[in-house]
């Protein structure tokens, strides 16, 4: 008599995927939530009386120092990296992240900021075009959410684009270009790198950057930061850690889950959190077709979440 053997299941990977993915696109919502208080942090520091310069450099300069600390604190063996991840994260910090913020506000020098924040949000348009550039599938419906969601965000940010100087125009592209290719190697180059150990490498070169290009040619900068206003102190710490530690970390994470060209999608969520919050905080009109605007971004961004399989996760 033959003795049947029932057989164990292998467990499905499915469920494995699914948490995954809903991990990660949580990831990336909050990130985009928090980037999109950049802007009204930018507009308290201006009128706070901080410049450029000294408002980049510090945000990451205080973002690296509070990294720091809590590497040197509490996890000191995770700041060893790999001598080759150790210098793709500093290359990212030094010629993506510091050469991007420096375009776009370069780019605010000549251009509207409405203008400008749409030449930014180009950059999944510029991941795509990466990918295709390298032979790498892109689905249909990846284009047509993709050509959506653009619209939607040009209804949003429409306003009065205007162009005084044409190289404001060309930082302000270069802005979107720069993050696209920041983004897609961080998508390939970082996923087997803890996110907050890549972030602190990231970040303290990113200040290291923006230090050297802005540093100016008088005193003044040494008086600006031994003269910093409690107030102003407060904007500098709340930009290090709502938008700069957290999103930054959040965003590398999800890269090692999502597929770029869905990370960008779904982080052009940021503008319009820029916009409601403006619109709440800072008592800016909210028009209907910014509504309508907003409401085609999220729309594109939530089909295309929709549309992704698991086969399509990074594994």
């Amino acid at each position: 008599m033959t003795t049947h053997q029932r057989q164990t299941p292998t467990p499905s990977s499915a469920p494995t995927h699914k948490s995954s993915k809903q991990l990660a696109l949580a990831q990336i919502i909050l990130a985009s939530l928090c980037f999109g208080f950049l802007g009204i942090f930018g507009r308290i520091a201006a009128q706070n009386g901080l410049n450029v310069g000294v408002l980049l450099t510090s945000r990451f300069s205080v973002a690296a120092l509070l990294l720091g600390l809590y590497f040197v604190l509490l996890a000191p063996k995770k700041l060893l990296l790999g001598w080759n991840q150790f210098a793709i994260a500093s290359l990212q910090g030094l010629f993506g992240y510091a050469v991007f913020s420096t375009l776009y506000f370069r780019a605010l020098e000549g251009i509207s900021v409405s203008l400008a924040s749409m030449l930014l949000f180009t950059y999944p348009l510029w991941i795509m075009l990466i990918h295709a550039i390298r032979g790498e599938s892109l689905k249909k419906s990846q284009w047509l959410t993709l050509a959506a969601a653009l619209a939607g965000l040009l209804i949003l940010l429409w306003g009065p684009f205007e162009v005084t100087t044409l190289r404001s125009l060309i930082y302000g592209l270069g802005a979107g270009i720069t993050y696209a290719i920041y983004i897609y190697i961080s998508s390939r180059v970082q996923q087997e790198v803890h996110p907050l150990a890549s972030s602190f490498y990231v970040i303290l070169w990113t200040a290291i950057g923006l230090a050297v290009f802005h540093h100016p040619e008088d005193t003044s900068w040494k008086v600006t930061w031994m003269s910093l206003t409690p107030n102003q102190s407060w904007i500098i710490f709340g930009m290090a850690m709502i938008c700069t530690i957290i999103p930054l970390i959040l965003v590398l994470s999800s890269l090692q889950k999502l597929p770029s060209p869905l990370v960008a999608l779904v982080s052009l969520i940021e503008p319009v959190t820029a916009t409601l919050a403006a619109w709440v905080i800072l008592n800016e009109n909210l028009t209907w077709y910014q509504i309508f605007g907003g409401l085609v971004v999220l729309t594109a961004a939530g089909t295309q979440i929709k549309l992704t399989q698991p086969s399509e996760l990074v594994a």
